[in-house]
């Protein structure tokens, strides 16, 4: 509505002279704003201008503005520029806004009478008005000189007398604030945040008698405040974060108006002075992160009004006041992260309190008896706490939070109208309390309590039970009945041998890592199951049907399982795992929508569907399916991001010519084989690249390949994509650990200037081409766009030395025979392991072997 409202105006305005903008009342539209100040069409009917800069280089001059004699609001703001003489301006403005003003001062001679808002933001050529304005403003109402990084002055008070709001934020290099400031008796609005010089504040100050807002934060050298400033009797916001200071004036509780108090971020506040509890109209107070303030005054009680209170993260100690009760307004009280042993057994008085945080207070030991009102109980991490108080009458308690409670050995009996229940991983708990009486919990939350055996009886209202990491659970509640539950995760429960029949309402059900788990119930009337999760079931030897509504499947690790059911009516399915399935023999059918199948290390799997249906896929990984027969529809996959084969066996796809098709999407794949495909611009030939073996000190092997860019000017266009390809042979499986990575580097001159990692995937013993796509998102430290002439793309491989007696092929043998002179003399006749020893010793031979490399560019136009 407002938008109508004011695009109405516009038009309204517009209808005034639809040929003439310079005759119109307000001009706002760039198209208008250019056309009239290049041609200087404006006139006295113009009352309004605003100009802003859009980067495309527009220079003005004031004199365009000479004929607009009845301007009254002018706005120049972004990149725009103005030269020449201020006094071509009109006497009548009411609103100047200049951002970026570029000259040190304003000049004398100008008459600003009329004007009520100045605001020369961003101004960074201001450096001193003190000395320049000495012309008075009697109008002035807010002046903004915000973000004016070399302004260390402001002008003399006395020239703005009715300034109600000044805003001075982000002045870095302002170090003072003239005297005259307690002049300005209608001073409303006072901002002095981020001005990271400014170490003192006058005693002026507490004149501004009718001052309701005070900002003072991040001024990081102020160490102290004026004692006068609790004269500032109407203060009613005062914001003072991170400062210097160490005390706070003895009459600061004389601002007996003050609402809201920001004291946060003092490192070095040590205490709160007496008076404090004499800010009887306080609502809001929060003294985060004050490391040295250890305690809070005798007379806090006294803060009648304050309704939330935030004291976390600070170093409170021992005992909070036990007078608590008599700030009965309270609502909010944040304790957290402190190290407090009791709270006062008073706070059962705090008749408003509705959230009580006191997270991570690892020292507390006991919680007192609380008040009726309370909504959100939060003890969370408090690592000492072995009991809870009565809780059963907290008749609107909403939330409990006791996660990593870890000495809590029991949760009392909890109120009908608490919603969620977590206890995350409090390891001492053995059981829990009566939960078919909460009529309203809607989650529960036990992951990783170790020592519980049983779930009690569920309410109906449940929409998320989490019991995963509960080691010794055997068996959970009955289910069916919650016709509310979504979420069911039992993941990781190691002594879980059944899952019972599960409510129709279910969109989630995660049960991996279940080692005992044989059985799961009827699925296919779940019409609303979305993600079913049971990988690593080892002892699971059949999956029921599933319904059509799954749209992630996890199957990984099951080992008994033989077979999977049918899936081609899965219309949502996009996700599916059945990697580590060792006895699965075949995959019959894949719905058309899958877009991620993983199936590695399924060792008996030797059938599976032809691919070229699946036109969505982006993810195939076939890794060590050795006794895969047929691979079909590879090469139709346009969408294919990612494809994994390696350790199968090449004739699997035989007729699909994978090494040199060109997959428009692909960013990473490992097949078998060892050749570069055809279509790559630079490979391992002498006349691009060399390959260096080096053996370190370490026992480590480098093995370096180098590649020189060609000049630009030669294909005449800037690389948008680089692929790289490596042919890498494990040798033998003593060598078969962790991951392993090539670093690839782009160097200029000798130097380094870009680098990232690609991983290595060494659990294959055979040769493999690993492939990597990126364009400028390769990785934050390797930019294609920095390339330049001449520079060089370098791949350097670390690979530990083998150990063990190694196998050494006939076609590594006369590889390394041909590529080194030393080798030549070889004797053919000697026996294969004397061979292998006298390779050896010429040559250390790394665990993982580069090969060849091939580099490939594509260019913009």
């Amino acid at each position: 509505m407002h938008d109508q409202i004011r695009d109405m105006g516009r038009r309204i305005v517009e209808l005034e002279n639809l040929g003439d903008p310079g005759r119109r009342s307000w001009l706002w539209s760039e198209e208008d704003v250019i056309d009239v100040l290049r041609y200087h069409k404006g006139t006295r009917k113009v009352r309004g201008l605003v100009l802003k800069g859009n980067n495309q280089g527009h220079s003005w001059e004031t004199e365009a503005f000479k004929s607009m004699t009845n301007l009254k609001l002018l706005s120049i703001t972004g990149d725009a520029s103005v030269n020449g003489s201020l006094k071509c301006l009109s006497s009548e403005l009411v609103w100047l806004q200049w951002h970026g003003y570029p000259l040190h001062y304003l000049p004398d001679g100008l008459s600003y009478e009329k004007l009520v808002v100045l605001d020369l933001s961003e101004c960074s050529a201001v450096i001193d008005l003190s000395n320049y304005m000495n012309q008075v403003f009697p109008k002035l109402k807010s002046l903004h000189l915000n973000d004016c990084k070399n302004l260390e002055r402001i002008p003399n008070c006395q020239l703005y007398p009715n300034l109600e709001k000044l805003v001075l934020t982000q002045c870095e290099k302002l170090v003072e604030i003239p005297k005259s400031i307690g002049l300005l008796q209608n001073l409303v609005y006072l901002n002095l945040s981020f001005c990271s010089n400014l170490k003192e504040l006058p005693d002026s100050l507490g004149l501004l008698a009718n001052l309701k807002e005070l900002n003072v934060s991040w001024c990081e050298t102020l160490s102290r405040f004026p004692a006068s400033m609790g004269r500032m009797r109407l203060l009613c916001y005062l914001y003072m974060e991170g400062l210097a200071m160490a005390t706070l004036p003895d009459d600061f509780g004389q601002l007996s108006n003050l609402q809201e108090l920001i004291i946060r971020g003092c490192k070095d506040l040590k205490d709160l002075p007496e008076s404090f509890g004499s800010l009887t109209s306080l609502r809001t107070l929060n003294i985060q992160w004050n490391s040295s303030l250890t305690r809070l005054p005798s007379t806090f009680s006294g803060l009648s009004s304050l309704e939330e209170l935030d004291a976390s993260e600070g170093n409170l100690q021992g005992m909070i006041p036990d007078d608590f009760e008599k700030l009965s307004s309270l609502k909010m009280l944040n304790l957290s992260w402190n190290d407090i042993q009791y709270l006062p057994s008073s706070m059962r008085g705090l008749s408003q309190l509705e959230t009580l945080d006191i997270e991570h207070c690892e020292q507390l030991v006991a919680i007192p008896e609380l008040p009726n009102s309370l909504r959100v109980l939060r003890p969370s991490k408090c690592k000492s706490l072995q009991t809870m108080p009565k809780l059963s009458h907290l008749s609107q308690l909403e939330t409990l939070d006791v996660e990593y409670c870890e000495h809590l050995v029991a949760i009392p009996e909890l109120p009908t109208c608490l919603k969620v229940l977590h206890a995350f991983e409090c390891e001492s708990l053995q059981t829990m309390p009566k939960l078919s009486h909460l009529s309203q919990l809607e989650k529960l939350d036990v992951d990783c309590c170790e020592q519980l055996v049983v779930i009690p009886e569920l309410p109906t209202s449940l929409e998320a039970l989490r019991a995963s990491g509960c080691e010794n659970m055997q068996t959970i509640p009955k289910l069916s009945h919650l016709s509310q539950l979504e979420t069911l995760d039992v993941k990781y429960c190691e002594q879980l041998v059944a899952i019972p029949e599960l409510p129709t309402s279910l969109v989630i059900l995660r049960a991996s890592g279940c080692k005992s788990l044989q059985t799961i119930p009827k699925l296919s009337h779940l019409s609303k199951l979305e993600i079913l999760n049971i990988g690593n079931c080892e002892q699971l030897v059949a999956v029921p049907e599933l319904p059509a509504s799954l749209k992630y499947l996890d199957f990984y690790g099951c080992r008994s399982v033989p077979t999977i059911p049918k899936l081609s009516h899965l219309s949502k399915l996009d996700h599916l795992d059945v990697s580590n399935c060792e006895k699965l023999f075949a995959i019959e059918d894949l719905p058309t929508t899958l877009k991620s199948l993983k199936a590695s290390n399924c060792i008996s799997l030797q059938i599976i569907p032809n691919l070229s249906q699946l036109s969505k896929l982006e993810y195939l990984d076939l890794t060590n399916c050795k006794w895969l027969i047929k691979i079909h529809g590879i090469s139709g996959l346009k969408y294919l991001r990612r494809l994994c084969l390696r350790g199968c066996n090449p004739h699997s796809w035989k007729g699909e010519n994978l090494a040199d098709e060109m997959f428009p999407s692909l960013q990473h794949s490992s097949v078998p084989g060892s050749k570069v495909p055809n279509w790559f611009m630079y490979k391992c030939m002498p006349r691009y690249t060399r390959i260096e073996e080096i053996k370190n000190l370490e026992g480590c092997i480098r093995q370096q390949v180098m590649c020189t860019l060609p000049r630009s000017s030669d294909v005449g266009l800037r690389i948008k994509e680089m692929m790289v390809c490596f042919v890498v042979y494990v040798h033998h499986f003593s060598c078969r650990g962790s991951d392993q990575f090539v670093n690839l580097l782009s160097k200029r001159k000798g130097a380094i200037v870009g680098g990232t990692r690609l991983r290595i995937y060494q659990r294959t013993h055979q040769n493999q081409i690993l492939f990597y796509r990126g364009g400028d998102d390769l990785n934050y430290e390797f930019r294609l766009h920095w390339l330049e002439d001449a520079d060089q793309i370098e791949v350097v491989v670390l690979s530990r030395q083998c150990e063990d007696q190694l196998e050494v092929e006939n076609e590594r043998l006369e590889e390394l025979t041909q590529c080194e002179d030393q080798l030549e003399d070889i004797d053919e006749s000697t026996e294969y392991e004397d061979q292998v020893e006298d390779l050896d010793e010429l040559r250390p031979s790394p665990c993982i072997h580069l090969k060849k490399v091939g580099i490939h560019f594509v260019y913009n136009q």
